[in-house]
C-alpha cells in the first residue's frame, strides 16, 4: 500500500492552501437560467487541534497563528500572496479583539468554554492555526456567497450557527462567522449570531433522532469487530503501530494509542507544526516519512472497504437521520415560500463529516482535513419555476457524483453554451424522495424509531 504524499499537505490543510474553487454557479449560469441563490447549509470540521492524547514534546510545538504567518510569509516570493498573508494577520488580530468587545456577552457560551484558543498546543482544544482556518474559510466563502446571498444588513434572523458540545468546535464556529461577516460596527457585533449547542456529534436535532438506538449499537459494535479484526490479521500493519507507538507515547501511555486513527492524530501534531517526530527513547531509531505514508495508507485502505460495506452505510444512515430531517425540513420551507434561515452552519467533527458524505455515498475512505466543508447550495429559478439544490466538498462539484442524482435519475443538466460547460442540479423535492427510499431500503422500515428497535 502507497500513498500519495499530498495527502500529508491536504490533511493539514493549513490556511494558506484553504482556496475556493467550484463553489456558486458562475454568473452567466446565473443570467441564462434566472437563477437565484436562496440558502447556504455549510457543514465543517473543526480546525487544527492539539493531539486527543498525551503525546512528547507537545510543548515545543509551535501552534500560534502569528508564528504561523510570519513563518510561511518568509517563504512566500509571490506579491499577491504575500498580501494575502497580510489581510490574514490583520483579521486575526481584530479576531482576538473580539474578547475586548465583550463579545461572550453576545455569544452565550456553555460553562468554561474559552472564547478564544490559548497560545500553544493542547490535548484536544483548537489551536490558534486552528482558529485562522476558519477566518479564511469564513472569509473566503463570504467574497464567494454574502453579494447573492444577502442583498441587504445581515442580521441574526437570517443565520442559524450549531456547534457540538466541544470547545474545539465552537471556537471554530466563532472564528468561521467572524470571517464570513467580518463585523466592524455596532451594528454587526449585536447582530451576530448565537452558536447553539447540540446534543452529541451528529446534530440529531430532537428527542426522537437523540434517544439510544439499539440498531446503531449493534452496528456500531460489528464495524468495530471488523476494524479491529482487519488490523490483527494484518501482521505488517500490526507490527507498524508496535512501532510507531514507542516514537510518540510516553514509556508508560503506550497502551493509549490502540487504533491506527490514534497514531494519525499524534503523528500529524508533529507534522501539521512542522515539527520532527521524537525518535524512540530506548532505541536510537526514528520514524520516517514512509513510516507516516504507510500509516495513512493502511487507514485509506480501512476506510476504503468500510465506505462499501452495507453494514457501514446502514449505521451512518442511522446515525444521520437527525440531520437530514432538518434539512429535508429546510427544503420544504424554501419550496412552500416560507421564511428560512439564509444561512445555516453545522461546526462538527470528522466523525461528523464522514457519515453525512457516506449517505449521499461521497466518502472516499479519506478521513475530512481540519477545517473541511460540506455545502448545500440552494436556487431558485424564474425560468423553470423550480427549487434545486447543489452540493460541494472542500471545493469540488459532487452533485452529479452524489447517490441523490445516481440512483434517483431524476437530476437536472443545466447547459451554458456561453460557457461551454455542464452543471448538474438536484431538484429538492428529489432529495426527500431519495432520503425516504434509502432509508426504507436499509432498515425496511419508514420510522426511524421501529428501524432502531427491529
Amino acid at each position: 500500500m502507497n500513498t500519495n504524499p499530498r495527502r500529508v499537505t491536504l490533511y493539514c490543510n493549513k490556511p494558506h492552501r484553504i482556496d475556493m474553487k467550484s463553489e456558486l454557479l458562475p454568473s452567466l449560469a446565473f443570467t441564462e437560467y434566472k437563477l437565484k441563490l436562496t440558502s447556504l447549509i455549510i457543514a465543517t470540521r473543526h480546525g487544527d487541534r492539539g493531539p486527543l492524547r498525551p503525546i512528547r514534546n507537545l510543548d515545543s510545538l509551535q501552534c500560534d497563528a502569528f508564528s504561523y504567518l510570519e513563518t510561511y510569509m518568509k517563504k512566500v516570493q509571490v506579491k499577491t500572496t504575500k498580501n494575502s498573508f497580510q489581510i490574514y494577520s490583520q483579521l486575526f488580530h481584530r479576531y482576538l479583539q473580539a474578547s475586548k468587545l465583550r463579545m461572550d456577552k453576545i455569544i452565550n457560551f456553555p460553562p468554561n468554554f474559552r472564547m478564544l484558543p490559548k497560545v500553544g498546543c493542547h490535548i484536544d482544544e483548537l489551536t490558534q492555526v486552528g482558529a485562522l482556518q476558519h477566518l479564511v474559510l469564513g472569509k473566503k466563502l463570504a467574497d464567494v456567497y454574502r453579494e447573492h446571498l444577502f442583498t441587504d444588513l445581515v442580521s441574526s434572523e437570517h443565520i442559524k450557527a450549531y456547534s457540538t458540545h466541544y470547545s474545539r468546535t465552537f471556537q471554530s464556529a466563532l472564528a468561521f462567522l467572524f470571517g464570513f461577516l467580518n463585523p466592524f460596527t455596532s451594528y454587526d457585533y449585536k447582530n451576530f449570531p448565537e452558536i447553539e449547542a447540540a446534543v452529541g456529534t451528529l446534530f440529531c436535532s430532537t428527542q426522537t433522532y437523540c434517544a439510544p438506538c439499539d440498531k446503531i449499537l449493534e452496528l456500531a459494535k460489528y464495524i468495530d469487530d471488523f476494524r479491529s479484526d482487519a488490523i490483527q490479521s494484518h501482521k505488517p500493519t500490526n507490527d507498524l503501530m508496535i512501532k510507531l507507538r514507542k516514537f510518540v507515547a510516553a514509556p508508560n501511555d503506550t497502551l493509549l494509542f490502540t487504533s491506527l486513527e490514534s497514531l494519525l492524530d499524534a503523528y500529524m501534531s508533529y507534522v501539521c507544526h512542522d515539527s520532527n517526530v521524537p525518535c524512540s527513547l530506548d532505541t536510537n531509531q526514528c520514524a520516517s516519512i514512509e513510516d507516516l505514508h504507510h500509516l495513512i495508507a493502511s487507514l485509506d485502505h480501512m476506510y476504503d472497504q468500510l465506505a462499501s460495506m452495507q453494514y457501514f452505510q446502514h449505521l451512518n444512515l442511522l446515525k444521520m437521520s437527525g440531520f437530514f430531517q432538518q434539512i429535508i425540513s429546510h427544503f420544504n420551507n424554501l419550496t412552500q415560500k416560507v421564511n428560512v434561515h439564509k444561512f445555516i452552519l453545522y461546526s462538527g467533527h470528522d466523525i461528523t463529516l464522514i457519515p453525512m458524505l457516506s449517505v449521499l455515498n461521497l466518502f472516499d475512505g479519506k478521513i475530512p482535513s481540519y477545517a473541511s466543508r460540506l455545502i448545500f447550495e440552494t436556487y431558485d429559478s424564474q425560468a423553470t419555476n423550480e427549487s434545486y439544490l447543489r452540493i460541494i466538498y472542500d471545493g469540488t462539484d459532487v452533485t452529479r457524483s452524489s447517490d441523490v442524482c445516481v440512483s434517483s435519475n431524476a437530476c437536472v443538466e443545466l447547459v451554458s453554451e456561453k460557457l461551454k460547460q455542464h452543471f448538474a442540479l438536484i431538484p429538492l423535492h428529489v432529495f426527500k424522495d431519495f432520503f425516504d427510499t434509502k432509508f426504507k431500503e436499509f432498515t425496511n422500515s419508514d420510522n426511524y424509531e421501529t428501524a432502531c428497535h427491529s
